[in-house]
Protein backbone atom coordinates (compact mmCIF):
# COMPACT_ATOMS: atom_id res chain seq x y z
CA UNK A 1 0.00 0.00 0.00
CA UNK A 2 1.32 3.15 -0.96
CA UNK A 3 0.84 6.40 1.20
CA UNK A 4 1.70 9.70 1.82
CA UNK A 5 1.79 11.67 4.69
CA UNK A 6 1.78 15.30 5.04
CA UNK A 7 1.92 18.65 7.31
CA UNK A 8 2.52 19.02 10.60
CA UNK A 9 5.75 19.29 12.66
CA UNK A 10 8.43 17.24 11.39
CA UNK A 11 9.09 15.29 15.00
CA UNK A 12 5.07 14.29 14.63
CA UNK A 13 5.57 13.57 10.62
CA UNK A 14 8.37 10.93 11.30
CA UNK A 15 6.83 9.58 13.92
CA UNK A 16 3.50 8.91 12.00
CA UNK A 17 5.84 7.78 8.20
CA UNK A 18 7.43 5.32 10.50
CA UNK A 19 4.55 4.18 12.05
CA UNK A 20 3.01 3.43 8.51
CA UNK A 21 6.46 1.61 7.54
CA UNK A 22 6.10 -0.59 10.12
CA UNK A 23 2.42 -1.71 8.87
CA UNK A 24 4.31 -2.38 5.91
CA UNK A 25 3.34 0.70 3.78
CA UNK A 26 5.21 2.04 1.34
CA UNK A 27 5.64 5.99 2.55
CA UNK A 28 5.86 8.73 1.09
CA UNK A 29 6.46 12.69 2.70
CA UNK A 30 5.55 16.09 1.93
CA UNK A 31 6.47 18.70 4.37
CA UNK A 32 3.79 20.84 3.14
CA UNK A 33 0.22 21.29 0.99
CA UNK A 34 1.69 22.60 -2.18
CA UNK A 35 4.31 19.40 -2.29
CA UNK A 36 1.70 16.87 -0.81
CA UNK A 37 -0.40 18.23 -3.82
CA UNK A 38 2.17 17.75 -6.51
CA UNK A 39 3.16 14.58 -5.40
CA UNK A 40 -0.97 13.31 -5.58
CA UNK A 41 -1.12 14.39 -9.13
CA UNK A 42 2.12 13.07 -10.07
CA UNK A 43 1.48 9.54 -8.76
CA UNK A 44 -2.17 9.66 -10.36
CA UNK A 45 -0.79 10.13 -13.27
CA UNK A 46 1.31 7.26 -13.55
CA UNK A 47 -1.33 5.45 -12.74
CA UNK A 48 0.20 4.93 -9.18
CA UNK A 49 -2.13 6.89 -6.73
CA UNK A 50 -2.02 6.75 -2.92
CA UNK A 51 -3.94 4.02 -1.05
CA UNK A 52 -4.30 7.16 1.17
CA UNK A 53 -2.65 10.54 2.07
CA UNK A 54 -2.37 11.16 6.16
CA UNK A 55 -2.84 14.37 6.82
CA UNK A 56 -1.52 15.89 10.09
CA UNK A 57 -2.55 19.15 10.35
CA UNK A 58 -5.60 19.50 8.17
CA UNK A 59 -4.50 21.31 5.21
CA UNK A 60 -4.32 18.71 2.66
CA UNK A 61 -8.15 17.56 3.06
CA UNK A 62 -9.71 20.89 2.38
CA UNK A 63 -7.14 21.88 -0.24
CA UNK A 64 -7.17 18.17 -2.22
CA UNK A 65 -10.97 19.07 -2.81
CA UNK A 66 -10.28 22.22 -3.60
CA UNK A 67 -7.62 21.20 -6.85
CA UNK A 68 -8.74 17.73 -7.86
CA UNK A 69 -12.16 17.94 -8.85
CA UNK A 70 -12.62 14.09 -8.95
CA UNK A 71 -9.95 10.96 -8.62
CA UNK A 72 -7.42 11.90 -5.52
CA UNK A 73 -6.56 9.81 -3.36
CA UNK A 74 -8.71 9.73 0.06
CA UNK A 75 -7.26 11.93 2.54
CA UNK A 76 -7.26 11.08 6.31
CA UNK A 77 -6.46 13.35 8.93
CA UNK A 78 -4.76 12.55 11.83
CA UNK A 79 -2.84 13.20 14.90
CA UNK A 80 -0.72 10.28 16.30
CA UNK A 81 0.91 6.87 14.92
CA UNK A 82 -2.24 5.48 16.78
CA UNK A 83 -4.54 7.54 14.30
CA UNK A 84 -2.23 6.43 11.29
CA UNK A 85 -3.08 2.88 11.81
CA UNK A 86 -6.64 3.49 12.15
CA UNK A 87 -6.51 4.97 8.41
CA UNK A 88 -4.11 2.65 7.09
CA UNK A 89 -6.45 -0.26 8.75
CA UNK A 90 -9.50 1.85 7.05
CA UNK A 91 -7.56 2.28 3.09
CA UNK A 92 -6.43 -1.53 3.78
CA UNK A 93 -10.16 -2.66 4.03
CA UNK A 94 -11.32 -0.49 1.11
CA UNK A 95 -8.90 -2.00 -1.02
CA UNK A 96 -10.37 -5.28 0.15
CA UNK A 97 -13.68 -4.65 -0.71
CA UNK A 98 -13.18 -2.48 -3.26
CA UNK A 99 -14.87 0.90 -2.12
CA UNK A 100 -12.24 3.13 -1.13
CA UNK A 101 -12.32 5.77 1.82
CA UNK A 102 -14.09 9.20 0.65
CA UNK A 103 -12.32 11.66 -0.50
Amino acid sequence: MRVLVSGGEFEARQAVAKAARAAGAEVAEAAGTAEALRLMESATRRGAAFAVALDLDGTLSRRAAEVFAEGHAPVAEVRDPAGALDALAGAAAGERSGSGMSG
